[in-house]
């Protein structure tokens, strides 16, 4: 089988995204495909390295964006297209419907801001959204709260619909922690700097603790640095809080801290920098959105929190900051929930399951309006085991929309 994996995003650090990469790349050849890759550019040199040494082709988003048609033509040579972190309606999404006969697999990515719509945007939008993947042989998401939403939004047949949870590798993260002198919390936050990511909620959170002495580290890029660090001058922080930038080891940074906190505004569709700090036996504080609490139990392997809530945010730091013994249990439970549920090895292994049964069912007409509630259950598939991938971790990229 030919495949062209298509990756909206660049795989430009050596983190969690693109071990998955390199991961599924690897796994098909394994089973005998072949594979071309397209992804954004910059490409990690050590990525495109490992790329050639596995013999992947290689093709840039961009060369497909700029000649859509030619694009499209290419395109419907492949026996399965396999596209990730692609807005619907993008130039290049186009390009894939317009790749007949190749079957097609749209794998959803991305969390959910809820902005005010015109009503007649938003009936025109709506009618958009039931026509947009008429050509999709499978919706993938990335948590069950992705799935739902699609489905509603674009009325889709369930039956077409599958959850493929992401994943970290455990070997990657040790839960041993760095000598801490003065026993202040030492806390990490892994996050693209975009508004949605609800990193000003996080600095005005710190302001109310009665910890005041826990200190921060943001490791991710984007375009908030400057204001936030502008915040944090007027928050008089700068003793407390450090940004690091985008990073090749943030599993090594993780090793420094002995709390994780994701703060989203959006409904976040996943939240892998979560399981990272989960793996890595981090007592974890996340906001209580879109898919989050399938990765959280509350109380059980971390904190959640109502999202924008500055006051409950500084509560549960204190939580956290006067109770080593809660933060090292829900450290360990969280290292047990990843290696249970959220596994590089597994999600690898799911998405290739998935390319083969999609390639080999190939449906003429695979995505309709949505069945009886009894017929919309979702196809159960097998799970195979795969060695542990290649690379150290990190973070999404910063892309047109919120993803993780």
């Amino acid at each position: 089988m030919r495949i062209a994996f298509i990756v909206g995003t660049p795989p430009k650090k050596l983190g969690s995204l693109e071990q998955w990469v390199l991961g599924v790349c690897a796994e098909a050849l394994r089973r005998g495909h072949t594979l071309d890759l397209f992804t954004l550019l910059p490409v990690h040199p050590v990525v495109q390295q490992e790329l050639d040494r596995l013999g992947v082709g290689f093709g840039s988003i961009e060369s497909l964006r700029a000649a859509p048609v030619a694009a499209a033509r290419r395109l419907a040579s492949y026996d399965l297209l396999y596209a990730n972190m692609l807005p619907p309606r993008s130039k290049v999404a186009f390009s894939c419907y317009a790749a007949w006969p190749a079957p097609l697999v749209f794998v959803e990515h991305c969390g959910d801001i809820s902005t005010p719509v015109a009503p007649l945007r938003r009936y025109l939008s709506r009618a958009l959204d039931q026509v947009t993947l008429l050509r999709v042989n499978e919706l993938v998401g990335v948590s069950e709260y992705v799935r739902g939403r699609d489905v509603e939004r674009f009325g889709l047949d369930a039956r077409c619909t599958r959850v493929i949870y992401n994943g970290v590798d455990p070997g990657r993260f040790t839960t041993e922690k760095t000598p801490n002198p003065n026993g202040a919390l030492r806390m990490i936050c892994v996050s693209q700097l975009i508004p949605e990511k609800g990193i000003d909620v996080l600095l005005r959170a710190m302001t109310l603790t009665r910890a005041q002495d826990c200190t921060l580290r943001v490791v991710g890029y984007g375009r908030m640095e400057e204001p936030y660090k502008a915040l944090v001058r007027e928050l008089g922080l700068e003793k407390r809080v450090e940004f690091l930038g985008m990073r090749d080891d943030v599993h090594l940074l993780l090793r420094d801290a002995e709390a994780c906190v994701h703060t989203p505004i959006l409904e976040e569709a996943f939240g892998l920098a979560i399981t990272e700090g989960m793996v890595s036996g981090c007592g974890v504080i996340a906001t209580r959105s879109g898919g989050i609490p399938e990765i959280i139990d509350d109380g059980v392997n971390g904190l959640l929190v109502p999202k924008g809530d500055v006051a409950a945010l500084a509560s549960a730091i204190d939580t956290l900051a006067f109770d080593p013994a809660l933060r090292a249990r829900l450290g360990a439970e969280g290292r047990r929930k990843v290696e249970r549920a959220f596994t590089l090895s597994r999600c690898i292994s799911e998405h290739v399951d998935c390319m083969e049964q999609v390639a080999s069912e190939r449906r003429s007409a695979p995505v309709r309006l949505r069945p009886a509630p009894e017929a919309a259950a979702r196809p159960a598939f097998s799970v195979s085991t795969v060695p542990a991938q290649v690379g150290p971790q990190g973070v999404p990229a910063d892309t047109v929309s919120p993803r993780d």
